[in-house]
């Protein structure tokens, strides 16, 4: 029994391979045609203990059940940690009705379906009983023989059961899931950083001010890049142009500048940052040109001062006037920001 990863490429017959062996709907090892006790022995292994997964934001319930994230946050993972509390019937429910959801059987396959379900889990005292009450449990078989006797293909037949032991799994299973594998960071969110007078519970203290943003986000990443880059070939351009060098001084400065207070105190007191965050971001989101995404790059900061120092090297290459000097540093540096404004290689 292979199993059903993908509910987009699901088919009538996955439904009713699903049905003949519920586990498989989680579980790529499972072939068991209905008989529980065979894993009894198995529960009672001592479990490795489980490695838990950095994570940004929030994780939830849905992308475990549609297998969206990696291990241990996958659906078989999951899986495993239901059967451990002894209440894998419940999930199997729930992804069955997802299954049965996403595949529209019609006909002979929607009847027997619907009666392959409530004998698995509607009637009392079935082989995967679901848990719920008494009072749903009636109200839920007389809708499946209603729906059965009229010949109706209804879809939303088994809503209320499965919203019912989808909040169970949530409430009572999936956060103890959720705590025993998920190690969540604080996102440090660069609009609020920028703007830090606003939001200054964000910045308690002065180790909170001095930090930059984790993870980073790849759009402003870019578009800082690209407008370091611009400086840069107006700075190399006008150190060719004009006899007088030191035109090239402001936009080296500005550069320098910007780099210095980025890899000090990420976007807070950055002049660019207002430049990059509220008014080119905006415009690239409404056009859709980047996208917007988060990387973590912890060595963000080191790469800004080396930049930085980088910067200060030209700029010193035009106090002396050295062409080499200023032409090595300045091209070089402003084509490594081209390339990584155009790419998403961090």
């Amino acid at each position: 029994m292979h199993a059903i990863s993908s509910w987009k490429a699901s088919s009538d017959q996955d439904l009713k391979e699903a049905l003949v062996a519920p586990g498989s709907l989680w579980d790529d090892d499972d072939d068991d045609i209905g008989s529980k006790y065979e894993v009894t022995l198995e529960r009672t292994k001592e479990d490795k203990p489980i490695k838990k997964m950095s994570v940004f934001g929030s994780v939830k319930m849905e992308d475990v059940l549609n297998n969206r994230l990696e291990k241990p946050l996958d659906r078989r993972s999951f899986g495993k940690f239901c059967k451990k509390l002894f209440c894998e019937d419940q999930l199997e429910f729930v992804l069955t009705i997802m299954l049965f959801k996403e595949v529209r059987p019609t006909g002979v396959q929607y009847r027997e379906a619907v009666a392959s379900i409530r004998d698995q889990y509607i009637e009392p005292g079935s082989c995967r009983e679901a848990n719920i009450s008494s009072v749903l449990r009636r109200k839920q078989l007389r809708g499946i023989k209603r729906t059965l006797e009229e010949g109706k293909d209804d879809m939303e037949i088994f809503d209320q059961t499965y919203r019912e032991i989808f909040n169970l799994l949530k409430w009572n299973v999936f956060h103890k899931f959720e705590k025993e594998t998920v190690l969540y960071k604080c996102v440090v969110d660069a609009r609020s950083s920028m703007l830090w007078c606003c939001y200054r519970a964000q910045t308690p203290n002065c180790m909170a001010f001095f930090s930059v943003p984790e993870p980073t986000n790849v759009a402003h990443y870019r578009l800082y890049r690209l407008v370091a880059s611009i400086l840069g070939s107006v700075a190399l351009a006008l150190y060719y142009l004009h006899e007088e060098k030191h035109m090239a001084y402001y936009c080296l400065f500005a550069n320098f500048l910007g780099l210095l207070l980025r890899s000090i105190c990420g976007p807070r007191l950055d002049p660019f940052s207002v430049l990059v965050i509220l008014v080119l971001e905006p415009i690239v989101r409404t056009f859709n040109i980047l996208e917007t995404k988060f990387v973590s790059n912890k060595a963000r900061r080191w790469g800004e001062a080396m930049s930085c120092v980088w910067t200060l090297g030209t700029i010193v290459g035009v106090w002396l006037k050295c062409d080499p000097l200023v032409y090595t540093l300045g091209v070089s540096q402003t084509v490594t920001g081209y390339v990584h404004s155009f790419s998403d290689d961090k």
